[in-house]
């Protein structure tokens, strides 16, 4: 009797199982789970959610748009593309913080892109790898065959980053990847390495706008630095432009409205125009998190935690209450191209509120170095350390943010307060600089 009431508790505890399981399967709902997962991971790692929860505005904001998930046809990837988009825009009240914003198609296929980068560069022989990475920053031979190695394992790590968005086909299938877009952009990573490639009449030259017509000077406009709309052809019309007028007194570069892009697009053009090694320093504040440890490893030793610091530090960190520690590092780079730079007057860098991100990063660097003098406005900021790259469970939007609150010389948060210039000015930038010119 009693191994037929076991028997009979056994088969009771297999038929709930499977009735569990089958309602689990009736009314979980998707879209829900998608949703929660995205405010889940932001009120974890997104660094600028304090700053923006005043008056707990994002939990207003959370349930506003939840109401408005049953209208929301899942079926169709731009309108979830539209809707994060959307939540994203009441998050930020319209700028762009921390990168944070749900993929597009575009963008998407440029983190296949690098990830395409990433395969064929340790693909190459070691000779090859050395010639790109001396083109791509400059410096000497010797020294990158030094830190080939380290250099390697860097891009390997980034690679790993990716690899969970990139070959999972559910993601693959909601942006629509096909044969077609997997060839353009292997052709592209070909042609950047200067591999044989199939003609691609896609590929174009990045917009830069040249005159050489203002007095004393040479000017420059670059609109972007984006790595999808690059080529050989465009840098080197870039560098040869310079060098045919080199004999002006002044280079003026603007980047007013440039939202950014790829740092490597001007680095390869400030290789030609640096007197010796550069590089700029950056301070984060970092929340300590799973996302964190698994997208952007700190070793602790470099961790300068909040609750060690003293009296002067707290004053001067005034918004690091919500952060575990900081970071101060070395941030950008770069080592000259040659022997000598190919222009030796003044350079001047325009920049306004429109400048983000890679060209942040610009700008940044070019504050650090005084024969380079930036004029205009505070620009945007976009120079967080650490990004993270995450993808809805169900559906398969990407969205990234970064993981780090970068802070300005004032120690304040770039994304709120912006950067300053050497040189701020309300007036028209580029009229601002004809004028010191003619004096």
């Amino acid at each position: 009797m009693k191994k037929k009431r076991i028997a009979f508790g056994i088969i009771i505890f297999i038929i709930v199982g499977i009735l569990g399981v089958f309602t689990y399967k009736i009314i979980r709902d998707p879209k829900i789970e998608d949703y929660n997962y995205f405010w889940e991971t932001l009120e974890e790692a997104f660094p600028y959610y304090s700053f923006l929860n005043e008056d707990n505005r994002l939990e207003k904001i959370k349930e506003e748009h939840k109401v408005k998930l049953d209208d929301l046809d899942y079926g169709n990837k731009d309108k979830i593309i539209n809707f994060y988009n959307n939540i994203i825009y009441n998050i930020t009240n319209g700028r762009t913080i921390a990168h944070l914003g749900a993929y597009e198609k575009g963008q998407y296929m440029s983190l296949l892109k690098y990830s395409y980068l990433y395969e064929e560069i340790n693909k190459l022989q070691k000779e090859e790898q050395i010639e790109y990475f001396y083109k791509s920053f400059g410096g000497d031979k010797k020294s990158i065959e030094k830190d080939l190695e380290e250099i390697l394992q860097s891009l390997k790590y980034e690679e790993k980053k990716l690899d969970s968005i990139v070959q999972n086909k559910r993601i693959q299938a909601f942006y629509n990847i096909t044969e077609e877009d997997t060839k353009y952009l292997r052709n592209t990573v070909k042609k950047e390495l200067g591999l044989e490639a199939e003609n691609n009449s896609t590929l174009k030259a990045a917009e830069a706008y040249m005159n050489s017509n203002i007095e004393k000077s040479i000017y420059i406009r670059l609109y972007s630095f984006d790595p999808t709309a690059t080529d050989d052809d465009c840098y080197n019309r870039i560098i040869n432009f310079i060098k045919s007028n080199n004999e002006k007194e002044n280079l003026i570069i603007d980047i007013r409205g440039n939202g950014g892009g790829d740092s490597q697009y001007w680095m390869r053009i400030m290789k030609y125009l640096i007197k010796k090694p550069e590089s700029a320093k950056s301070i984060s504040l970092f929340k300590e998190n799973k996302i964190l440890e698994k997208y952007y490893k700190v070793p602790k030793d470099y961790r300068k935690y909040i609750r060690d610091l003293d009296e002067k530090d707290i004053v001067k960190f005034k918004y690091s209450k919500d952060f575990d520690f900081i970071l101060e590092k070395t941030g950008t780079s770069l080592k000259p191209f040659g022997e000598e730079p190919i222009f030796n007057g003044r350079i001047w860098v325009l920049v306004d509120e429109g400048v983000y991100s890679a060209a942040m990063d610009f700008m940044d660097f070019c504050n650090s170095i005084d024969y380079i003098t930036t004029v205009g406005r505070n620009a945007g900021g976009g120079m967080n350390v650490g990004d993270c790259y995450l993808a809805l469970p169900n559906c398969g939007l990407v969205y990234i943010f970064d993981l780090s609150v970068r802070l300005n010389k004032e120690f304040l948060p770039t994304d709120i307060y912006g950067v300053s210039p050497d040189i701020y000015t309300e007036d028209d930038a580029l009229e601002y600089v004809k004028k010191e010119i003619e004096k």
